[in-house]
């Protein structure tokens, strides 16, 4: 009795074991497949489609520096568009003038915003504070935004943004060779931090909690733990998890996505807690969270979306200047000369006087434009995704769900636009000079899509009045009130790029300054 029992318990177990073996292996086959499908099938698909329409194809790290070195060949190479796969998924670069016009009349009705690879930092501050904006609710919210960002707030806040600059610069050593973009990093982060939300925020800010890889949680200050959640955001970005299992990592239920959330979490609860006791009524945060358009939930994400916008750009812009600049001596000693009676100003800022002084400094803005011409921060536009099956830009349909991006590189690098324009050439941007115009054999006026730093259309930076004016005070307080030159070998090498995607960092000697 008890060995049929036995038997029974045997082919019963052993049965079930067979039956998961078979479901297992059926499991296994459908996920090959699906994987073909979606690694391999789908791309060649689309692939197919854009060589059909002779669209230039390569790989993503072909990228920038080439482009740079051998422009003409790459415009010519790339015509109107260039198919890359991010991963696996086609993204469609938007490479001439053209091409990007006819973008831009099209948005948002057939190409619109896409989360798909977003910035994670971004998409992670959204599902942390489980916000989400419909199109037609943010028209007025980003009216009322850069209306605040305008020339009357920047002037108010000059005092406070000049002496930050000046402190966290004399915190260097006098011939000591610093990597600049961490400065310039930290000094963007107070500035932004302060003026956001309160000019109280360095004294009133809480400790941060910074979750490592391995599982310890390290106490450390606010302006340590931002710094290396853009570095995890960034370095996620490229993460196979994040392309394999889409639906674990955008739910944050798999490292390092899970890890990265955790912090970014930290991050918002230090800045929430900071608003509730912050006393400054005149940062944008109070402003906006007592305005009709905005509630404080939605006020606070739009500072911290702002907030991590502008870290991630404004020193790139800063150390490609700086370096542009330092290349050139005539350029160098010319500016310094037309900046050397700014010096006191800076340390004793009269808003206004200040103010209208770095504005009839015409070398300074035409230096700062060529800078954002030849390195802009950001070399491709956000993400948009093809709404419409029906789009076409000259003349080749966009399959649906492709993603679309503007190549910002490319429209400044266009050789039909610019004369020489791997050259740093400040006169590009004087109305009084010869090279203002289109290149001789083209003639006239450049396109309004030639020089597109903060993007384009209705899509384009609400911040970028404020931006101009930061790297006017920052790059002018630099130039006028300190000496430096650059490490050995930058200084050597030509058309070093310092935009976000390029890993480089500004290595200078500050020699002189009110130490």
């Amino acid at each position: 009795m008890e060995a049929n029992t036995f038997g029974v318990l045997y082919d019963t177990l052993l049965g079930y074991i067979v039956q998961g073996v078979k479901y297992s292996f059926a499991l296994f086959v459908l996920a090959g497949l699906y994987l073909l499908y979606r690694f391999f099938f789908i791309p060649y698909r689309i692939k197919k489609h854009y060589i059909k329409h002779s669209v230039a194809c390569s790989p993503r790290d072909e990228s920038y520096n080439q482009f740079r070195r051998s422009t003409n060949k790459n415009v010519e190479r790339c015509k109107d568009f260039k198919l890359y796969f991010q991963k696996t998924w086609p993204h469609l670069e938007l490479c001439s003038i053209k091409s990007i016009e006819e973008f831009q009349k099209k948005v948002p009705e057939d190409f619109d915003r896409s989360d798909h690879f977003a910035s994670y930092s971004y998409q992670a501050i959204q599902d942390a504070m489980c916000f989400q904006t419909k199109d037609d609710e943010s028209k007025p919210k980003m009216y009322h935004l850069s209306k605040c960002l305008g020339v009357s707030f920047f002037l108010s806040k000059m005092p406070l943004i000049a002496s930050l600059i000046l402190r966290r610069v004399n915190t260097i050593r006098r011939d000591e060779l610093v990597d600049f973009l961490k400065y310039s990093q930290m000094i963007t982060l107070e500035i932004m931090c302060h003026i956001l939300f309160g000019e109280d925020f360095q004294e009133k800010i809480n400790y941060a909690h910074y979750r490592h890889a391995d599982g310890y949680v390290e106490t450390c200050s606010y302006f340590t733990l931002f710094p290396r959640i853009l570095e995890d955001s960034e370095a996620q970005r490229d993460d196979i998890k994040a392309h394999m299992f889409q639906f674990l990592s955008k739910n944050y239920a798999i490292d390092p996505f899970k890890r990265n959330m955790y912090n970014i979490t930290e991050m918002m609860r230090i800045l929430t807690d900071f608003t509730n006791i912050s006393t400054d009524k005149n940062s944008i945060y109070k402003i906006l969270s007592n305005s009709e358009d905005y509630s404080q939930h939605e006020a606070f994400v739009e500072c911290v979306s702002f907030l991590f916008a502008s870290v991630e750009t404004l020193p790139h812009a800063v150390c490609s200047i700086l370096y542009q600049v330092r290349k050139s001596e005539q350029i160098y000693l010319k500016l310094k000369q037309d900046l050397r009676h700014l010096e006191d100003n800076f340390k004793q800022v009269d808003a206004e006087h200040l103010k209208e002084q770095l504005d009839s400094c015409d070398l300074l803005t035409y230096i700062i434009k060529e800078g954002l011409r030849i390195d802009p921060p950001m070399v491709q536009s956000n993400l948009y995704k093809a709404v419409e099956s029906s789009a076409e830009i000259c003349g080749v349909p966009i399959r649906k769900d492709t993603l679309v991006s503007v190549n910002i590189l490319a429209a400044h690098m266009d050789p039909d636009e610019w004369e020489n324009p791997s050259e740093f050439n400040p006169e590009r941007f004087n109305p009084l000079s010869k090279d203002f115009m289109r290149p001789d054999e083209k003639k006239g006026q450049r396109s309004n899509y030639s020089f597109i730093p903060f993007s384009v259309g209705k899509r384009s930076c609400l911040g970028q009045s404020l931006s101009l004016n930061l790297l006017k005070i920052f790059v002018g307080q630099i130039l006028a009130s300190y000496d430096y030159s650059l490490e050995g070998s930058q200084e050597g090498q030509n058309n070093l790029s310092f935009c976000r995607m390029s890993k480089n960092v500004l290595k200078l000697k500050i020699h002189k300054g009110d130490y």
